[in-house]
């Protein structure tokens, strides 16, 4: 893993587990572990220079869902706010 990917996994941080083959965003880091969040709940705790967890290709133009949505309202990716302290995108969400 490079360091340029090692700098994007950051709190806030929506990732992919190749191994669990599942997604789910950076609860915290500690130092070099990050602790994420599954997306079926589930906690695990990573090193992060490891490579067991990747950055999700959050980039315009990817399809997105809104979890907390009951009626599954998805958008689009804009643009992302690369200077803000957690990652943020602009979303347009579909009517």
């Amino acid at each position: 893993m490079t360091n340029e990917t090692v700098a994007t996994i950051r709190a806030g941080s929506r990732i992919h587990s190749p191994a669990l083959k599942s997604g789910g965003y950076v609860a915290r880091i500690e130092g070099p572990n990050a602790t994420v969040v599954l997306d079926n709940g589930d906690s695990h705790t990573f090193r992060i220079t490891a490579g067991a967890i990747i950055p999700a290709p959050f980039q315009p133009g990817v399809s997105v869902a809104r979890r907390a949505s009951p009626d599954g309202l998805t958008g689009v990716v804009l643009t992302e706010a690369v200077s803000a302290a957690y990652p943020e995108w602009t979303v347009a969400w579909a009517d």
